[in-house]
């Protein structure tokens, strides 16, 4: 069980921080008007939203350190796979069986679609 809680909290984790290190590498010129309706605001900072040139770099590196921290920190519990290809990998080299394919393939698809869901805001995204 407990492997089976620490994919799911490393891939919600992961989805999470991953989240925030790519939206946290672009940067919006122009804050929109208050007095403009929701999605006029959506419309203006996706038009506004800009990717500087450190923006693909940091993107990568901090996904890059999630990942490998979030590894780090479940590979003595769960072997660390916090992705469904890899654990498929594990299952056709023969590491593990079927029924924990099964179990840590869905423990990684709620643990990403949890960590995507607390990502969300109700505010405009800029």
């Amino acid at each position: 069980m407990q492997n089976v809680l620490a994919e799911f909290v490393g891939v919600a984790l992961f989805a999470f921080f991953g989240g925030a290190c790519d939206a946290n590498s672009v940067s919006s010129g122009e804050r929109p008007l208050p007095s403009t309706s929701y999605s006029a605001q959506r419309q203006q900072c996706f038009a506004t939203a800009v990717v500087e040139q450190s923006g693909l770099p940091t993107a990568a590196l901090g996904n890059g350190l999630c990942l490998a921290v979030l590894i780090y920190a479940t590979a003595g519990i769960s072997g660390g796979h916090l992705n469904p290809a890899v654990t498929t990998a594990m299952y056709f080299t023969k590491r593990i069986g079927s029924r924990r394919l099964w179990v840590y393939i869905a423990a990684q698809l709620l643990g990403a679609v949890v960590g995507a869901l607390s990502a969300l805001s109700p505010r405009v995204p800029c």
